[in-house]
């Protein structure tokens, strides 16, 4: 049977983050059965475009965004000389308009997958929906807020982002030889994964772990990645003098190692469509904090609380301490009844491609 031929289209950069990770994914998972071409404003120089390449995977530089009409014009295009079985979109918002569009008039199948629930620019966004969504035929949302958020009319379907439960199983000689190397062997680790930027929060986190700190002074704040926010992270560390309790790690290959030295995991989000370091953090037994924002998807298992953004730090501390004394919990059947695992992602985004 001759391979389907797909155009995905990032409509954000690749980077270290979970959207650019399920892209990735997608197209891991269906080779042999899928040729993808990879299309993007904002180039393939950096290590996420060296593996597109090493996979012999055709990328198509577009024109910058900012050029709006330059940038559709494009596509159309693209889609138009390569007749492609479809057009496989990942973005935030009905803004991924600019490429439906002219996706759909370059005479292809419109596919979309929607991450998020917020976007940069939200009175485009509502403006655009309805005409977005005439737009596309298969409409993919990671959660039911991001499906919400994202999709009206017909043909939507939420696909829960899902993870792999053995890669993240808690490891105790792992997690004893991270704690040796930091000298945490009788610390009390907090944890947070993702991008610094502001979705994450991370100014809020440090205030709350400045209160937690405070009131018992074993805890440890552990930091993981990169971002345009770093520095001035960095900045309010420095000016709460926490750089002996903070430790920022960058962006890792392996962020599975560092979640079993942690304690806790903290998520005090604006927005997120559906949290896959929540999730990664669930499976490795750990308690996990998050604001009431996220969505109902994000609660896979029994070790999840919620508390609202508007709560005192003071709240947020006690909530923390309460939850560090509870400890680990094995919760891998839970998030696997509600298909928060990676085939059951992964399975059903493959049958939509290739329907």
């Amino acid at each position: 049977m001759q391979k389907k031929k797909i155009l995905l289209i990032a409509s954000t950069p690749l980077s270290n983050d979970g959207l650019t990770k399920i892209e990735m994914n997608v197209i891991e998972y269906n080779k042999g059965i899928i040729d993808f071409d990879v299309a993007c404003s904002f180039g393939f120089d950096n290590g996420y475009g060296e593996k597109l390449k090493k996979q012999g995977i055709i990328c198509h530089c577009l024109p910058q965004k900012k050029n709006i009409v330059a940038y559709m014009v494009a596509i159309r295009k693209l889609v138009k000389s390569k007749a492609y079985s479809a057009v496989y979109i990942h973005g935030n918002s009905a803004m991924m308009f600019m490429e439906a569009i002219p996706a759909k008039m370059g005479g292809s199948k419109v596919i979309t997958h929607c991450h998020n629930t917020k976007s940069d620019f939200p009175l485009i966004h509502y403006i655009m929906k309805p005409f977005f969504n005439l737009a596309v035929d298969e409409k993919i949302g990671c959660s039911i807020l991001a499906t919400k958020w994202a999709y009206c009319g017909k043909n939507i379907i939420t696909i829960p982002n899902g993870i792999e439960l053995e890669k993240f199983a808690y490891q105790n000689q792992i997690r004893e030889k991270i704690r040796e190397e930091f000298k945490w062997k009788e610390n009390k680790v907090i944890g947070h994964i993702g991008r610094f930027n502001k979705q994450k929060n991370h100014m809020r986190l440090i205030s709350i772990f400045d209160t937690v700190n405070h009131i018992d002074c074993s805890t440890r704040l552990l930091l993981i990645g990169d971002g345009e926010l770093k520095e001035d992270v960095t900045s309010e560390i420095r000016r709460r003098n926490l750089e002996s309790v903070v430790y920022l790690l960058d962006y890792t290959e392996r962020p599975q190692d560092y979640i079993q030295a942690m304690d806790i995991m903290v998520l005090p989000s604006l927005f997120e469509g559906l949290c896959l370091v929540a999730i990664e953090a669930q499976a490795n037994g750990l308690p996990v904090l998050i604001d009431t924002l996220f969505s109902p998807e994000t609660t896979a298992s029994s070790q999840v609380r919620k508390l609202d953004l508007s709560q005192s730090d003071e709240k947020w501390a006690e909530t923390i301490l309460q939850m560090l004394k509870e400890g680990r919990c094995d919760v891998k059947e839970q998030i696997t009844e509600k298909e928060l695992d990676y085939q059951s992602m992964m399975t059903k985004i493959q049958t939509i491609l290739l329907k």
